[in-house]
């Protein structure tokens, strides 16, 4: 009489560490997902704090101007103009201002004459320039620092703290919303200049025109050649004397024909 055998039993274990053991599988561990509010705040205040530290470097360590250091002499009507300007144009400069409250300037006396040395050596007169407002292009350099903290805060706002208005702004400037999404179709207009002619040139012209046609083509033509000058020459061996009894008096004839015609001629 036959027994069935017993019914087999689910052997599974669960560790302490979260791990599920089963009869003939490999443990399978269980791990506990960090949360994404989390990380995302603390990858957010990592580049603002790394922003921050570079903007209050900048502005304490200020900026060397390098430059050629060598002496220009300027024109004769430049020299002119500036020797022949009253003093009292000079301290009227920065004195009044309807917009802010400015400092006047402090005349200094009986200072020294600025004056340079030419290549010549001619002496002329210098005008030393000292302050932000003789640099209109030094607050420009700043605006790439601010546009990129304006940015920081505006995707802090609008993708942590508000998505129905990110959602809301998105339909108002969909022109816009889509340009940006696309990454100002870079990847569109990579993919079809540059993407799609190298792909077409290597699989019509490359692949199929010289690769299939001209070299697999030279290669199969010479394989196909040998084959059939092979498979002619192949009939000529049939393994019967009379035929080849047949080809060697052909051959004499031939040969007598030739040798007759060149001793007549």
């Amino acid at each position: 009489m036959a027994k069935s055998p017993p019914p087999k039993r689910n052997s599974a274990k669960t560790t302490s560490r979260g791990s599920v053991k089963t009869a003939g599988a490999r443990p399978t561990k269980v791990q506990a997902g960090r949360p994404a509010g989390l990380f995302t705040w603390l990858a957010v205040g990592l580049v603002v704090l790394v922003v921050a530290v570079l903007v209050i470097i900048k502005v304490v360590g200020g900026s060397s101007a390098t430059g050629n250091a060598s002496f220009q002499a300027a024109d004769a009507t430049t020299v002119a103009q500036l020797t022949q300007l009253p003093g009292t144009i000079f301290d009227t400069v920065g004195v009044k201002s309807s917009v802010v409250t400015v400092t006047p300037p402090i005349v200094l006396k009986s200072q020294p004459t600025l004056t340079g040395t030419s290549s010549a050596g001619v002496k002329l007169p210098e005008v030393f320039y000292f302050g932000a407002e003789y640099c209109p292009f030094c607050a420009a350099e700043r605006w790439s620092t601010i546009v990129a903290l304006s940015g920081i805060g505006l995707a802090t706002f609008f993708f942590l703290k508000s998505r129905e208005t990110a959602r809301s702004v998105a339909e108002q400037f969909s022109g816009v919303y889509r340009l940006l999404s696309r990454k100002y179709y870079v990847d569109e207009i990579y993919d079809a200049g540059i993407v799609q002619p190298i792909r077409i040139i290597s699989k019509d012209a490359l692949w199929r025109g010289l690769d299939v046609r001209v070299i697999d083509g030279a290669v199969n033509g010479i394989a196909t050649a040998a084959r059939g000058t092979g498979g002619g020459l192949r009939r000529l061996q049939t393994g019967l004397v009379r035929n080849y009894a047949l080809g060697i008096a052909l051959g004499t004839v031939l040969l007598l024909l030739y040798v007759a015609t060149r001793v007549t001629f």
